[in-house]
């Protein structure tokens, strides 16, 4: 479990709530009204299907929560201590195979599978690799970018409660007490508003950048992958393997090869 994800739940929700409870004076139920969460959420649901293949929106969504609450960053140190041992095992001349039982991460045993293999030269391998990895970001920034554009629904079914609100308000000016229903009606109707900005803003948003994320981590996890095995094939050394590999990451991240050594 992701504790720092926990933390950032407790604070949006804290932040709506309190959001509320201030300009409200503590009467938080004059913010629900059940025609207006109708009117946006069931207007959003009802456009994103129609407009993208709603059981790929639930994937993501399965996928932002599985990574948020129980994902972890990508261990580049621990990666790069991996493909080390790789090189050094390589050239003593020990087969791959033995290695593809100890990693986890798919993309390098896909690696270590094709230059076991060896149908392809070494230089094809880098290259398919490196065209899988570009085909693969361009399918998650892709599916990142369906979250973003999801996010203007919410506000758009926001604005049709509001407006309808406004038609209903105005047809009933000429009623009998109309002056006094004007402050309730004009509530009711901008809260359509407010549920499409919070839903937009706190949810679909949030969600899309944090797959956006995801997707450039994985980018930057096979990069080093694939320069790694570049690396491997030419039998390098494997502390010029990690110092090499260390400049796809920040200082701070870094791996220190030396007390890998010691260790």
């Amino acid at each position: 479990m992701n504790f720092y994800a926990i933390i950032a739940v407790i604070l949006s929700g804290f932040y709506a709530w309190y959001s509320f409870y201030l300009t409200s004076e503590g009467n938080l139920g004059m913010f629900i009204d059940g025609a207006s969460l109708f009117i946006v959420f069931i207007g959003t649901l009802v456009a994103i299907s129609l407009s993208l293949d709603i059981r790929r929106v639930f994937q993501l969504v399965k996928l932002f929560f599985t990574r948020f609450f129980f994902g972890e960053r990508y261990d580049y140190k621990k990666l790069i201590m991996e493909l080390m041992t790789i090189t050094e095992s390589y050239r003593k001349g020990e087969p791959l195979q033995a290695q593809s039982t100890k990693t986890k991460d798919d993309f390098l045993l896909e690696a270590i599978t094709l230059v076991g293999d060896g149908i392809m030269e070494g230089s094809e391998i880098v290259e398919l690799l490196d065209q899988r990895n570009e085909n693969l970001l361009d399918l998650n920034e892709n599916d990142a970018n369906k979250f973003k554009i999801l996010a203007k629904f919410p506000p758009a079914f926001g604005m049709v409660g509001t407006t309808m609100g406004m038609i209903a308000l105005l047809a009933n000016l000429g009623g009998e007490d109309a002056l006094k229903r004007i402050g309730p009606s004009m509530a009711v109707a901008l809260i359509t508003t407010l549920y499409g900005a919070l839903a937009a803003n706190l949810v679909v948003i949030p969600i899309g950048e944090n797959l956006q994320g995801n997707s450039e981590e994985i980018y930057t996890k096979n990069q080093i992958i694939i320069e790694g095995v570049r690396l491997i094939l030419e039998k390098t050394n494997p502390i010029i393997v990690a110092e090499k590999l260390n400049s796809y990451l920040p200082v701070k991240e870094r791996l220190d090869w030396k007390e890998v050594i010691k260790a």
